[in-house]
């Protein structure tokens, strides 16, 4: 390592001392190899780095080798003095930008750092750089001198048997000869001079470079359209394959639909031979029951079990009257009308109370007298079919009409403490009637709930004419104010016969077609199920609900206007 006095000494020293032998430049980030020389650490690091093979390390200058490989440190003070250097001087070592790197043609004149050269003398056969390539433009002497690029091979441009300069090229024998050579044993051979042979075999080159490039160009056009036909294959092979995967899904669906439609073809029919093959059966249990009961001579029997077959598990209640086997098979009239357009008087008459019954299949009791009371309606409300053994246990269980619950009329009210004998019909008065206030009775609705609650299966239907609207709706309504209206509200259900709608919760629903001037209202509260037939020569569904009822249903009509008569069903 060099000593603080040495480097004051070398401080003074020209400043080739400061400069790498290998890059010819001031020592960049200098370092100190065992030896006693200094490089720059990239320089030295380069030169070992080819070395590595041999496992053996050597300086540059002095040959010395090292094994193992040496590490580096930078000189500190060394790289002080060279900064203080470059300060001194103002700027880096003259002519820095013009050394002689590596692969760079040096100036033989140059002592110390070399100089890039910039000519060679073909005469001379030197190098020179800017700086010592005067002479040979201000001399006389060196005017005849002829200069060329400089060429690190400058010795390889003479002639070693004539010591002349090679200036003729033979192209019969490929070589660069000189003038003796030409003329002695190059005699009719094919010879120029060096220049033009380079001039022409630099325009050759060009051509070829330039034919080269073009088939290079042509080749990537080549592999360009090659990349874009590989991937509309790609694209096409791709399409191709979602096709026929849609097809084949297009097919697995249309063969899943034949299977569907065979399987319920199949079930169709088989259900269609079970059905002929009890219905057959059916017929003929029928005509042996008959056959039995006509050989006994019991003709009401015969009547009872028709009525059975007829409509099968079907409990009849009659809440208007009740016959005995004794007395005659009469029916009554009308059971219940509400009339809202003619000015005559209404009277109501009460629900009759019929006996008990322990038949099964025909509710049939002892006769109960009808009875009549200032608070009830005229008649009886609806008669109704009750399905099923759990819908009523005997004939009281039926619905009656609420007096209670009979809306008041402005300018014409209902009323409810008179009736005329034989008169079914309700009618509205056109003068204000005394009616005692009730918590059941609806203050802004022309409408009626019935008495009783329906909780089974059961059948009725009415006969209307005007604006009438049939509903179902549970007990706890509202009785005034809005949406106390049936079908106003979440709590009523209603068929609105004059304008073809349904309407719950205040919903809508037009019917697809009109309903005739007799309606039936079929309900399974247990089911949920509520359906209303326009009944004719036929019935026909109108509107069906299936929904879970809360609580129990009562029967409810309104007449805006017109007459409502609620059938007895025979």
């Amino acid at each position: 390592m060099a000593t603080i006095d040495e480097v004051q000494e070398a401080s003074a020293l020209d400043e080739s001392k400061f400069t790498c032998s290998i890059c010819l430049d001031l020592l960049k980030e200098p370092v100190t190899i065992p030896c006693g020389h200094s490089y720059c650490m990239s320089c030295i690091e380069s030169h070992w780095n080819v070395e590595d093979f041999k496992t053996i390390y050597s300086c540059p200058e002095c040959r010395h080798t090292f094994q193992p490989r040496p590490a580096l440190r930078k000189n500190t003070v060394l790289a002080g003095l060279v900064e203080d250097l470059k300060r001194t001087g103002g700027q880096e070592a003259p002519h820095s930008d013009r050394s002689a790197g590596p692969g760079d043609v040096a100036c033989d004149f140059c002592t110390g750092r070399k100089l890039k050269a910039i000519k060679s003398c073909l005469q001379c056969l030197v190098s020179y750089c800017e700086l010592h390539l005067q002479p040979h433009y201000e001399s006389l002497t060196f005017q005849k001198h002829k200069l060329v690029e400089a060429s690190p091979n400058i010795q390889e441009n003479i002639c070693s048997l004539h010591n002349s300069t090679k200036e003729i090229f033979c192209r019969s024998d490929e070589e660069l000869i000189c003038y003796h050579c030409s003329v002695e044993n190059h005699q009719g051979h094919n010879t120029t001079s060096a220049v033009m042979e380079r001039t022409s075999k630099q325009e050759e080159l060009r051509l070829n470079r330039k034919l080269i490039q073009e088939s290079i160009q042509n080749r990537e056009a080549e592999i360009k359209l090659l990349k874009i036909e590989v991937e509309a294959i790609n694209t096409s092979a791709d399409g191709a394959d979602r096709d026929s995967q849609k097809a084949f899904n297009h097919f697995l669906q249309l063969l899943k639909i034949r299977i569907s439609e065979k399987l319920t073809a199949a079930v169709f029919e088989v259900t269609q031979k079970f059905h002929d093959v009890l219905k057959q059966e059916w017929t003929k249990i029928s005509q042996s029951e008959v056959d039995v009961l006509l050989a006994h001579e019991n003709e009401d029997a015969l009547n009872s079990m028709l009525a059975c077959h007829l409509a099968p598990n079907i409990s009849l209640a009659n809440s208007s009257v009740c016959l005995t086997p004794d007395e005659p098979k009469t029916l009554p009239p009308p059971a219940y009308s509400l009339q809202g357009s003619e000015p005559k008087r209404g009277s109501i008459t009460s629900w009759p109370s019929p006996a008990h019954s322990s038949n099964d299949d025909l509710k049939i009791s002892p006769a109960t007298p009808i009875t009549q009371s200032q608070n009830g309606f005229s008649g009886s409300w609806a008669q109704l079919y009750l399905f099923g053994q759990e819908s009523v246990t005997s004939c009281s269980d039926l619905p009656r009409m609420s007096p209670e619950s009979a809306a008041p009329l402005p300018l014409a009210s209902i009323d409810l403490y008179t009736k005329k004998p034989m008169d079914s019909e309700v009618t509205r008065e056109k003068k204000k009637q005394r009616l005692f206030n009730h918590a059941e009775r609806f203050a802004d609705q022309f409408q009626v709930l019935s008495r009783e609650s329906l909780t089974g299966r059961c059948y009725w239907e009415v006969e209307w004419k005007g604006m009438v609207s049939v509903a179902v709706s549970y007990n706890n309504i509202n009785r005034k104010g809005q949406g106390s209206g049936f079908g106003e509200n979440d709590k009523s259900w209603a068929l609105y016969c004059h304008n073809n709608k349904f309407i719950h919760n205040s919903m809508y629903t037009v019917l697809t077609s009109s309903p005739s001037s007799r309606v039936g209202v079929y309900l399974d509260y247990k089911a949920g199920i509520l359906c209303f037939y326009s009944v004719a020569e036929t019935r026909t569904l109108l509107h069906r609900v299936e929904t879970k009822f809360a609580h129990p249903l009562h029967a409810g009509l309104c007449v805006s206007s017109g007459t409502v008569e609620i059938l007895q069903l025979r």
